[in-house]
């Protein structure tokens, strides 16, 4: 009997679109995809974000010399311990947009706002 893997989790750092950039524990910071589970309507508004915890699929192994290395697949989120939401107000298609979230499992939050002297 042989024991399964431990699942591999990195730290999201950057989101665009459907390609996330993750960071390791050792520092290290690697370029994924996300499956396509995440691109359905029930991800909408609530997709990955910065802050989420990856689930990592296995290391792709490396190409032919010179070939473009293919992205390593995200294959799920570890549940959030918190989130930062943006509401909104538009409305889109007749129906009130579910707010959008901005971050996860933040765990300090410091708002700048600006001073204009009105005098």
């Amino acid at each position: 009997m042989t024991e399964s893997p431990a699942r591999e989790t990195a730290l999201v750092v950057a989101t665009t679109g459907q390609v996330l950039d993750v960071l390791h524990s050792d520092g290290r910071i690697e370029r994924c995809r996300l499956h396509g589970r995440f691109r359905s309507d029930a991800h909408r508004g609530t997709g990955v974000v910065v802050g989420d915890k990856a689930v990592l699929g296995p290391q792709v192994p490396p190409p032919a010399p010179g070939a473009i290395p293919p992205l390593r697949t995200v294959l799920g989120i570890e549940p959030r311990t918190s989130t930062l939401r943006r509401h909104l107000t538009s409305r889109v298609e007749d129906r009130v947009r579910d707010d959008l979230t901005v971050a996860a499992n933040v765990d300090l939050c410091l708002i700048v706002q600006s001073y204009r002297d009105r005098g």
